[in-house]
């Protein structure tokens, strides 16, 4: 694993809070927008299975249109952001967003194996390849080439923790809180 230094006391110490966290994710059944973890508006639930056991692995409120618009509103406003953060920190979000990766990924491996039935071998290549490509984005965000984008993420119907809410959590939990994410508090 390569190994990378973000600089900064303050980022460092928002690491060794990450690395300090033991617990595996909670309330991977909610969805991530505009700063908040809630419910989709949908009305109706969707069961997350383990293809191989049918094994019920959560269940969730689907999203609606309204959640689709305020989801899109909000990136607007968080691109802005992040097209006003500097290079360096940008950077640095996406090293802490690497490093939450790193201490967490016996538990993104085992969601990869759970939830989309990957082997463990397959599921240990799919988080080296997002996590390389994660610490690589850290690179070009300190090369600004004037290309920064906002992100909704709309997972897969059949893995909707490994293709989109653990990567909320990672990006946009409190081991992570950044402005690529709209936080209330932020006054976003």
């Amino acid at each position: 694993m390569p190994t990378v230094s973000i600089g900064k006391a303050k980022q460092n110490r928002a690491w060794e809070t990450a690395a300090s966290a033991s617990d595996r994710y909670v309330g991977l059944d909610r969805k991530y927008s505009g700063g908040i973890w809630r419910d989709g508006k949908g009305g109706s639930k969707r069961t997350d299975s383990n293809p191989f056991s049918g094994e019920t692995l959560l269940e969730f409120v689907q999203a609606n249109r309204t959640d689709l618009d305020e989801a899109y509103q909000s990136a607007a406003k968080a691109q802005v952001r992040w097209e006003d953060t500097n290079c360096a920190e940008r950077a640095a979000i996406m090293l802490r967003s690497s490093r939450i990766m790193e201490h967490r990924r016996d538990e993104i491996v085992d969601w990869l194996v759970r939830e989309s039935g990957s082997t463990r071998m397959k599921a240990e290549l799919e988080w080296h390849w997002v996590y390389s490509i994660t610490v690589e984005a850290a690179s070009a965000a300190r090369g600004d080439r004037g290309h920064k984008y906002a992100v909704v993420a709309k997972p897969a119907d059949d893995t909707p923790v490994t293709r989109g809410f653990l990567l909320a959590k990672i990006f946009c939990s409190e081991e992570n809180r950044t402005v690529s994410c709209s936080h209330p508090t932020s006054g976003n």
